[in-house]
């Protein structure tokens, strides 16, 4: 799905470890598997009920040794400008792993415009 101010993939990691930044947050969203990563200092795993938030700007790390599947939100700074305040690691409850699941067949099965996908990343 893309909009000129966010996109959402659908991504796999390999085994081989990388580190960078970028100028966008990002969320990263459980599919399938287990994605290790490090965010600054913080070490932590995206994993079944939980996400990791990547504020812009932050060095991080990730590493996958299994089969994964993980939905990413890339979001600019100016539409989320207090997510850098949250954890970086979040635990999600039943409703939000159904919606992630939503967002999951919607992009998978390309259903709906480019302003419907956008309106339901923003309600995440």
């Amino acid at each position: 799905m893309t909009h000129p101010d966010i996109n959402l993939h659908l991504r796999t990691y390999d085994g081989e470890g990388r580190s960078h930044s970028h100028d966008h947050h990002q969320l990263v969203l459980p599919l399938v598997g287990t994605l290790c990563l490090s965010v600054d200092a913080v070490e932590g795993k995206v994993v079944n009920q939980r996400a990791a938030i990547i504020p812009s700007g932050r060095d991080h790390g990730f590493l996958a040794t299994e089969e994964n599947q993980f939905l990413v939100a890339d979001i600019p700074e100016g539409l989320a400008p207090s997510l850098d305040r949250l954890p970086c690691f979040v635990e999600l409850d039943s409703a939000l792993l159904h919606y992630v699941k939503f967002l999951y067949s919607q992009i998978r099965e390309g259903n709906g415009s480019a302003y419907t996908q956008h309106q339901m990343l923003l309600l995440l």
